[in-house]
């Protein structure tokens, strides 16, 4: 059986049962990396499309939102997440606010704003906050080893990193 290197993996010529490996290691144990194959799996492990599976290995698929969809008086408008500084919650609201500090009103709670967002571009700062690398202009100690992370001009505002996610504060900012 000959190999060929791709860029995350080697790949078996003959790739019918080595992607229904894969797929059957992917679903036995979910803590493995490729949970973001799950949507191309049916659930009782029949009727998997190999092709499409091998094509999320190799490329690596994400299924991240790229957009939301804003509800105005009388339109709606759509924000990009790539334009969003951070997200936070307030009172019972939670807010995206854009690197112009424009606060637009979401639907969702943010756990579950967090599961849809890229994590090497979005952190979950503390419980209260997400925020998007691109916004952070420093970083400075905090009491107790905690961070404050100083966002960019514009945006005048600091967000606290708690104690017990600053170790992994600095590893997603180092990645």
């Amino acid at each position: 059986m000959q190999l060929v290197q791709s860029s995350r993996l080697l790949v078996e010529k003959d790739n019918k049962d080595f992607y229904k490996r894969k797929v059957d290691a992917s679903i036995d144990n979910p803590n493995n990396s490729e949970t973001h194959l799950f949507p191309l799996i049916n659930k009782n492990k029949s009727k998997v499309d190999y092709h499409q599976l091998a094509k999320a290995i190799v490329h690596g698929q994400n299924n991240y939102r790229k957009r939301f969809l804003i509800a105005k008086k009388n339109y709606f408008t759509v924000l990009k997440t790539t334009d969003i500084a951070y997200i936070i919650v307030e009172a019972p609201v939670v807010y995206a606010v854009d690197f112009y500090g424009e606060k637009y009103p979401l639907d969702y709670t943010l756990d579950r704003i967090e599961k849809q967002l890229n994590p090497t571009v979005f952190f979950r700062a503390n419980r209260q906050t997400i925020i998007n690398v691109e916004a952070i202009k420093k970083v400075e100690p905090y009491f107790n080893k905690g961070l404050i992370a100083i966002l960019v001009d514009g945006l005048d505002r600091k967000v606290a990193v708690s104690r017990a996610k600053s170790g992994n504060f600095r590893k997603w900012l180092n990645f």
